[in-house]
């Protein structure tokens, strides 16, 4: 693409400077969270920039936009590529064939028998998806559509202006996590790292592990993807996105699941909004923290020792 035609292409995408980069007009904070004006105000302002940028394309002379069709297909194979070799238990599996034809007292050998075992199984499912969600991604951006990461979404966002909605944001979901804890099934299932009581560091190890994998799981759905679609599908960029979101979660617990699709829509909103992801990482995160947290302290059985015994 000729620098004229990439400038043509940006003058679309940037009609209005507030527009392009995900500004609201400034309001007062009850405003700021009233439905409307979060949810349908922001998909008319991205459908508007997206008929822009299509418009400046094909002035441009651009022809057809083969970057959704990329980011689909190649998305699809990093999906697949995850639920294939991602889990604990393809580890486990791993280390296991190494150990067949290993020397007795070898490292592959003796590692199935200490203590960090089942950490380390956390730590291949975190960094397949730190793989899959952020690393391969990056690369696609950068070799592929030969742009720059941290516009997919890793630029500093509108936290400032967000902040009284992510007050009351987090503010119900920890109610909300505070009241499912006190259910046998809430802590039979948190924290999925089951050894996290052991010890603090047990704990501590899981929770960075679950924050890596949370931010190459938003950069991956919110920042990468709705990144590339809004470009060509507007506001429905999010619902595209929610789909496969959605599946990713098959396995949990139904609710789970289907809260996935709500969770989805509104995170997606909020990434279209701030052109960020770290709000709806903060949440996502906090989120998911809390609610291991919930989980032990309701069981009473928060780690009385650093140092696994």
């Amino acid at each position: 693409m000729s620098k004229r035609k990439k400038r043509v292409v940006r003058a679309g995408q940037g009609a209005t400077g507030a527009t392009h980069e995900g500004a609201a007009p400034e309001v007062g904070w009850l405003a700021s969270l009233h439905p409307r004006r979060f949810f349908l105000e922001t998909w008319q302002s991205a459908d508007a920039e997206s008929a822009r940028e299509r418009e400046a394309r094909q002035a441009a002379g651009l022809g057809y936009d083969y970057r959704p069709v990329w980011l689909l297909c190649v998305g699809a194979a990093l999906l697949a590529l995850k639920a294939r070799f991602g889990r604990a238990s393809d580890f486990e599996a791993w280390v296991h064939w190494l150990a067949r034809d290993a020397a007795p007292g070898s490292f592959w050998v003796t590692l199935p028998h200490s203590a960090a075992y089942a950490l380390c199984g956390h730590a291949w499912w975190a960094a397949f998806r730190v793989l899959t969600y952020f690393l391969l991604p990056a690369l696609f951006i950068r070799v592929v559509l030969k742009e720059k990461v941290r516009d997919h979404g890793l630029r500093r966002g509108l936290l400032r202006q967000e902040l009284p909605f992510l007050g009351l944001a987090l503010g119900v979901v920890f109610l909300l996590v505070l009241v499912a804890s006190q259910s046998d099934a809430f802590t039979a299932k948190y924290p999925f790292y089951r050894l996290a009581r052991r010890s603090g560091a047990d704990l501590l190890g899981w929770e960075l592990l679950y924050v890596a994998q949370f931010f190459s799981l938003e950069f991956f759905f919110r920042g990468h993807w709705l990144t590339v679609l809004r470009r060509s599908f507007g506001s429905y960029a999010i619902f595209i996105m929610v789909v496969p979101y959605c599946m990713v979660h098959f396995g949990k617990p139904l609710p789970e699941t289907l809260g996935a699709i709500f969770a989805g829509v509104f995170l997606g909103t909020l990434a279209l909004r701030t052109r960020s992801i770290w709000t709806g990482l903060l949440i996502h995160a906090s989120v998911g923290i809390a609610m291991d947290l919930a989980s032990i302290l309701a069981t009473g059985s928060f780690p009385s020792h650093f140092w696994p015994s």
